[in-house]
């Protein structure tokens, strides 16, 4: 691959993994061809699994929720506050305060929650080369089975894909520097000796 990562270049390693026609660069994906339509048909599955499957740095947000007020609040939690349209995979709320989701909604007692998520991304740009593998991999085991009806291959795919999606998570843990909190014994004393 050459410079950025693109989808028709995701496309194309997916085919290739298949041993597939490849997409041509200048019409692909739009191109009206099946190995086309296929690919534009699984990809936003095989994203979503991709993504979800990891708590990955590079789709990694962090954002302020805005209340929805609630007729009937849920027992045990008073507030009601909508999910950003980007969210695939809620983390934890900043200060480790317990919540629910709801639907599109998130349920807690924190008055002023920020939520770190997974968002959706799908810019291949943007995916680091064993995501952009794994991700190959996991559309080349959706692809075996919707275009060669071949189980034994969409199989072999798919242990592929959990091979490299392991090795992809891997990698993504040992880049991640631990973000530094002063010690609770520190922080009532005003001192800023940090924990991690």
């Amino acid at each position: 691959m050459s410079g950025a990562q693109s989808t028709v270049e995701l496309f194309n390693l997916a085919l290739a993994f298949l041993g597939g026609e490849q997409l041509s660069g200048i019409q692909a994906p739009w191109e009206n061809s099946t190995e086309a339509r296929l690919c534009q048909n699984n990809y936003p599955h095989a994203l979503r699994l991709a993504l979800t499957a990891h708590n990955w740095s590079f789709a990694m947000k962090i954002k302020p929720l805005s209340e929805k007020p609630e007729d009937h609040p849920v027992p045990g939690f008073e507030r009601r506050f909508a999910l950003p349209s980007d969210c695939l995979k809620p983390i934890r709320l900043e200060g480790d305060s317990e919540f629910i989701i709801q639907g599109k909604h998130l349920l807690s007692n924190d008055p002023c929650p920020v939520l770190y998520f997974v968002a959706y991304v799908d810019d291949p740009a943007m995916f680091p080369p064993t995501f952009f593998t794994a991700l190959a991999w996991q559309m080349a085991a959706l692809l075996a089975t919707a275009k060669n009806d071949d189980p034994r291959q969409a199989q072999y795919c798919e242990q592929q894909h959990k091979i490299v999606l392991a090795e992809a998570a891997a990698r993504d843990n040992n880049q991640r520097r631990p973000y530094p909190r002063p010690s609770n014994w520190m922080r009532a004393k005003g001192g800023n000796v940090w924990r991690n």
